[in-house]
């Protein structure tokens, strides 16, 4: 099983049966414009993605989307929200994971989606709360679990050290990595990242 982006800003399933490779759509996106570039406002585009199957071989999709993007003091204004798809009954269903309303706030800007041996669904994500400016003030990493149609949430690590980039020296959660073990208890793989010398330390 593959999670995949394409030039066209779709993104697909891709499965391998080990003779042939099998494709098909979970979604699309409205911009279809570089991803970091500066570029006008409102621009809608997927920035991270991670893939986890299950026993049944169901698989599940979480991913953030970036939801503006504008010329700010010092840089670009962005704000991303966090959404999960997976497939029921032969169609793709999408919800929201992390929606932040109109805030600048980054709510994914690292991503990982996995299930436990007892079917547990859990994602690992990084959060971002920005200032008006784009400068974020705390770095967080976030827990969610899925019970039913809804999900949880909780900081598991936190730094607050003035801006993220630029005058602050310490953040935490980037590129979190997350895994079950065999009695299905979660483990996270993630750095803390020093702007100043961008020294990284792997914490688990």
């Amino acid at each position: 099983h593959f999670a995949v982006l394409n030039d066209s800003m779709e993104l697909h399933h891709v499965t391998f049966n080990g003779i042939t490779f099998s494709k098909e759509l979970v979604t699309t996106f409205s911009d279809r414009t570089i991803m970091w570039g500066f570029d006008s406002p409102h621009q809608f585009r997927p920035r991270n993605l991670s893939l986890s199957v299950d026993n049944s071989s169901t698989p599940h999709i979480v991913y953030s989307v970036d939801q503006v993007r504008q010329s700010v003091s010092g840089g670009t204004l962005q704000t991303s929200k966090l959404y999960y798809s997976t497939k029921k009954a032969g169609n793709w269903n999408k919800s929201t994971l992390i929606d932040h309303g109109i805030s600048t706030d980054d709510a994914g800007l690292g991503v990982s989606i996995a299930v436990a041996p007892n079917g547990t669904i859990a994602v690992a994500s990084t959060y971002l709360p920005r200032a008006g400016t784009g400068s974020p003030g705390v770095a967080q990493l976030r827990y969610l679990v899925k019970n039913g149609n809804e999900w949880s949430s909780e900081i598991i690590s936190q730094v607050s050290d003035n801006y993220f980039s630029g005058d602050g020296q310490r953040g935490t959660g980037l590129y979190p990595y997350l895994v079950f073990d065999g009695s299905s208890s979660p483990h996270i793989v993630f750095t803390d990242h020093a702007s100043e010398h961008l020294h990284t330390a792997f914490s688990y």
